[in-house]
């Protein structure tokens, strides 16, 4: 009995010891958990706090032998650093959490901190995009096969950034269109939002082809969040990024007010580094609504936070936009020190501002040289991106073929076995079916090349007509281009800089003079042909023509630098007034004065694009420049070819006459114009005088 009784005694002594372990077990995990929640939250309402708090969960954990739960604080340690753009700590702290975490089996935390590590190298330009890309493609291809949709979501915004700062448009925006078809499946939490964020500053460096309405919407739904849960870290940096949104659609009051509220937001969390980032932005805006005395205070104020904690790269940044500022104020001698000292830290971007000093000072063949390297090495990196772009377009589309070929041989295989199926049965039938399915074979193959060679020619028909009367407006090269299907002719209206021209002839009005209609007809026709064709030759885009008169863009839509656009004008204007002397030698016997040439040509920023409705836009300019040059040749006399102040900085060499300052209609202040000098022809001479 007493065998027994111990027996049952011990028995019961388990089971309450394993009850009593088993909750406490419970309980701790149910209070990691809690704290893992917490460090969440924590990492976008106040990341140092959160890092400060990953390291005592890590301690009670006792460390890596706490497995996934240790993984995961690791991870939102990483995450929180890089929130504060502390990158190297970053990588360090994802790079030994992956080598002692190698035996922990969870792949999702995994994926997150192999993000951490790809991210902080790019950012810190230790990895080139030749081997950035393909490490993204790899881990992308991981996630997938896992199935999570909020680290795929992580996945593919971190790879539109990195796309987008390195020059890529095209991929970042195709990462950036799955990102939003995956955003319904996503939970919202903390996560969902900051992917919200990341997008809106991926637009940043992409803006072409990118839906900017899109991103808006979900930016002001991130906006909503933050009304109902408090995280001020996220909330200034949304805010942040979202102002600069709303500066690239230049809606400048949406745009102050926007990062007003991401001070607030920095005030809140009380770090000063955070209201750094609001003086940087709040500066740059008003920067561009040209306020630059209020533009040049905060941008000093964030660049002396950023200096105490030595962020370099944000010092660079402030130092960029206030240099910009000074050459505004034409505080040319601290905007040289500060280039200087830009300089020697090997600071990118900096021809440009060199050449705005170069000509603030006068000094315009120096500016003018600066500007034609920056052109050329633009257009050379422009080249080597879309080549880029390109192959890897084409990478994507042989893996799909692949995968299509795959499928079609998967069916091609089951197909056969039915057919060897149904030719133990039926083999006489088996026949009959071939020999149908051949004769039509043949009349298929026969009628598909019939119409395909029918549909060539009607296509090439209709390219040449659509290029014979594109070529009526257009340079060659964009007609052809047009006509190809490799360029669209439908422009959403934007700001350019461009050279406009006006031009006409001064003793010919149709329908005045006593030249019967037909000759009257067959003047025109070869006047339009002349400044038509002048035009063109040199690269213009007639934006519209009357009897007798044109008007002329030079750097719309296809895009010139200011020197170049204006010397072309000037170019177009010889041509004219060459072909001019031709024509009065062929007509002089039918008309009573020679034809004279009389224009205007000017520089400045004007709105371009298609304007107009579904069934009928123009693609023309507006703006002051344009009336401004409208007027200078209206006002201009026979045989008088007038440009203005800006375009004598790139008329070096060219002859002309100085007329001062002139009074021009639509104009407040008087404006210095010059007459260029041009061969008037012996015919043309006599009559002038």
């Amino acid at each position: 009995m007493r065998t027994e009784e111990y027996g049952s005694f011990m028995l019961r002594l388990f089971i309450i010891l394993w009850i009593a372990i088993s909750s406490a077990s419970l309980g701790l995990a149910v209070d990691v958990q809690k704290d893992l929640a917490d460090l969440k939250s924590l990492v976008f309402d106040a990341p140092q706090m959160a890092i400060q708090r990953a390291e005592k969960i890590e301690k009670d954990l006792g460390g890596v032998q706490a497995g996934s739960l240790w993984l995961q604080v690791k991870a939102l340690q990483a995450l929180a650093m890089t929130k504060l753009e502390r990158v190297d700590e970053a990588r360090a702290v994802a790079t030994q959490a992956l080598e002692q975490g190698a035996w922990i089996d969870d792949k999702l935390t995994k994926f997150s901190l192999q993000l951490t590590q790809i991210d902080a190298g790019s950012a810190l330009g230790l990895v080139e995009w030749d081997q950035l890309a393909p490490r993204f493609d790899q881990l992308l291809e991981a996630i997938e096969a896992s199935g999570d949709p909020t680290i795929l979501a992580r996945a593919l915004t971190s790879y539109a950034a990195a796309a987008a700062t390195s020059g890529r448009p095209l991929l970042a925006t195709g990462m950036m269109q799955k990102v939003l078809a995956l955003l319904p499946r996503l939970q919202k939490d903390e996560f969902y939002y900051s992917i919200l964020n990341d997008l809106v500053v991926t637009y940043q460096n992409v803006q072409e082809g990118a839906d900017l309405g899109t991103i808006l919407a979900l930016a002001e739904e991130v906006r909503g969040f933050l009304r109902t849960e408090l995280r001020r870290f996220l909330g200034a940096e949304i805010m942040y990024n979202l102002g600069f949104a709303y500066m690239s659609s230049e809606n400048i009051p949406k745009a102050l007010e926007t990062m007003e509220e991401a001070l607030r937001y920095g005030e809140a969390l009380g770090n000063p580094t955070v209201m750094a980032y609001g003086w940087l932005g709040m500066g740059m805006i008003q920067a561009q609504a040209e306020q630059y005395e209020d533009a040049e205070k905060n941008i000093r104020r964030a660049l002396e936070e950023f200096e105490k904690v030595d962020n370099q790269v944000r010092v660079e940044n402030a130092l960029l936009v206030l240099v910009d500022i000074l050459l505004h104020e034409s505080e040319t001698d601290e905007a040289e020190r500060l280039i200087q000292r830009l300089d020697a830290a090997k600071a990118k971007r900096l021809e440009k501002f060199k050449a705005r000093l170069f000509a603030k000072r006068g000094q315009y063949e120096k500016a003018a040289q600066l500007y034609y390297a920056i052109w050329q090495k633009n257009r050379d990196d422009n080249i080597r991106q879309d080549a880029d772009s390109t192959q890897r377009m084409l990478m994507e589309f042989a893996a799909s073929r692949q995968e299509m070929e795959r499928l079609e041989l998967e069916e091609k295989e089951g197909l056969q076995l039915l057919k060897i199926e149904q030719e133990q049965k039926q083999q006489q039938l088996k026949i009959w079916i071939l020999i149908s399915i051949a004769l039509i074979s043949a009349s298929l193959i026969f009628d598909f090349i019939r119409v395909k060679r029918k549909t060539s020619e009607l296509f090439h028909m209709h390219r040449r007509l659509r290029e014979q009367l594109l070529s009526r407006f257009l340079p060659p090269d964009l007609a052809h281009a047009v006509a190809e299907g490799q360029t669209v002719f439908d422009e959403k209206p934007r700001e350019v800089t461009a050279t406009i021209l006006f031009a006409s002839i001064d003793s010919f009005k149709p329908g005045t003079r006593s030249l019967p209609t037909a000759q009257e007809a067959e003047i025109i026709h070869d006047l339009m042909t002349v400044l038509s064709g002048a035009v063109h030759a040199h690269g213009g885009t007639l934006d519209r023509s009357g009897a007798g008169r044109v008007m002329a863009l030079f750097g719309a839509p296809l895009r010139m630098e200011a020197a170049e656009s204006a010397q072309k004008a000037l170019q177009t204007l010889r041509e004219m007034q060459a072909g001019l002397q031709v024509l009065n030698d062929k007509w002089q016997t039918r008309l009573q004065r020679p034809l004279f040439l009389k224009a205007a040509v000017h520089q400045g920023k004007i709105i371009v694009g298609s304007f107009g409705c579904e069934r009928r836009s123009d693609f023309t300019a507006l703006g002051l420049p344009v009336q401004i040059t409208d007027a200078l040749e209206s006002s201009a006399h026979a045989s008088q070819c007038l440009i203005s102040e800006s375009i004598l900085p790139y008329a070096q060499g060219v002859e002309m006459r100085d007329l001062g300052p002139q009074q021009v209609k639509g104009l407040s202040r008087p404006l210095r114009v010059a007459e260029l000098t041009l061969d008037l022809g012996p015919m043309m001479k006599a009559n002038a005088s």
